[in-house]
């Protein structure tokens, strides 16, 4: 497994559906896990997982000061999107390595634009997608309010296109999140073989708790140096949220996500919580009386959605935030997407405890019936059987080790 995030901890949806994918095919097979720097704990995780992998390699492939600055540069004057930061000659000698050691029946990356690595021809390479790349950058550019916002995140996607396109094509499978994601690759990439493996919960970590509920507190969850969540939480405090305290005076929201903006920092007030990175977002869950997705950008699916679910809490979200989802409005959650619509689905379930009831218990089924990681851990590793003949080897004696 090649992880372009950490795996440990697991502060973001990204990172805990990487960490839970491991986990899941960790279960049958001999796991080598090669991880591109950026923050991973590798201690934590050693101490957390690795029992669970043969061994753990740690390359740091973020760049700094001058040189940050010249690969953007580079970037935007040859027309290279921003991951070829990901392209070293240590990752390759890292792969290489690796793969001598203990060669590979399948190299599993974390995103499709790792394929630009060179791999051992007999291993089937297997792409995980947690969202169509180019399309999330052109859903930022539509809804960025800045004339040269627009056309340099128009520019950067279809750039991107290009080499998502040939990524793709590079792979034996891709796994989309959604539906709507799988039919966007195959239309890139026909020769290859596209599967769903939808995003989960640890139901036994997101479990209900409904008496712990404060009245009228709202809550959103995400990365906040994610322009999508970042555009969305401004978008919130500036049209929605006033509208909601015209109606319930005493509602509260609190914001959940490391690095936070200047705008959504400034923003904090008396009735405004902005936490900042947290090490448990379920403490903030179990208090929550609704949960808000005020998304009009971003791609996949969003976990921070199924983990409220899982914990019982009624949501508000726009299309896009629910986008993927097998959800449906006034079953599983609120959907509204204007303003007014958002304030008015919020303060309806704030006023309605039966409806908080009926759409908290709905949307908890679904979960589990649809969600839970060991479901979709089978779903991965019958998608492994299937690439691999004869099967391949159980797991072995287990020996950790971090570089």
């Amino acid at each position: 497994m090649i992880s372009h995030t950490p795996l440990f901890p697991p502060g973001s949806g990204v990172v805990r559906r990487n960490l839970h994918l491991l986990l899941e095919m960790a279960k049958e097979h001999s796991v080598s896990v090669l991880v591109l720097g950026t923050g991973h704990d590798a201690k934590g995780f050693r101490e957390q997982h690795g029992g669970r992998c043969r061994t753990v390699t740690v390359e740091d492939v973020r760049n700094f000061g001058w040189r940050r600055v010249l690969r953007v540069c580079l970037y935007i004057l040859t027309g290279w999107g921003w991951v070829r930061h990901w392209h070293t000659k240590r990752v390759q000698a890292a792969i290489d390595r690796l793969c001598a050691d203990s060669p590979p029946d399948i190299v599993h990356i974390t995103n499709p634009l790792i394929s630009m690595y060179r791999f051992p021809a007999s291993a089937r390479v297997v792409a995980d997608a947690h969202n169509v790349e180019y399309d999330n950058l052109l859903r930022v550019a539509q809804e960025s309010r800045s004339t040269v916002r627009k056309l340099f995140f128009r520019a950067f996607a279809w750039r991107l296109k290009h080499e998502e396109t040939l990524a793709c094509q590079r792979c034996d499978v891709v796994m989309a999140v959604s539906e709507r994601d799988r039919s966007m690759f195959r239309a890139m990439a026909p020769t290859t073989q596209i599967a769903l493996v939808p995003n989960g919960v640890d139901l036994s970590e997101f479990v209900s708790v409904p008496d712990k509920r404060r009245p009228n507190t709202l809550l959103f969850v995400g990365m906040m140096d994610y322009q999508p969540n970042d555009a969305g939480m401004q978008h919130f405090l500036n049209a929605i949220f006033p509208l909601i305290r015209q109606c319930v005076p005493d509602a509260h929201l609190t914001i959940v996500g490391g690095n936070p903006s200047p705008a959504v920092r400034n923003a904090a007030s008396p009735s405004v919580r902005v936490t900042g990175f947290v090490d448990d977002v379920r403490t903030y869950l179990r208090e929550s009386s609704v949960f808000v997705v005020p998304l009009y950008a971003g791609g996949g699916t969003r976990l921070k959605l199924l983990e409220a679910m899982a914990m019982g809490i009624p949501a508000v979200s726009t299309s896009l935030g629910c986008e993927g989802l097998n959800v449906h409005h006034n079953t599983h959650l609120l959907v509204a997407d204007s303003p007014e619509a958002f304030a008015d689905a919020v303060v309806r379930l704030l006023q309605d405890p039966s409806l908080r009831n009926t759409l908290s218990a709905q949307a908890l089924a679904a979960v589990h019936a649809e969600h839970g990681w060991d479901r979709i851990g089978g779903t991965l590793l019958n998608l492994y059987a299937s690439l691999v003949s004869p099967p391949v080897r159980r797991q072995q004696p287990v020996r950790s080790a971090v570089a």
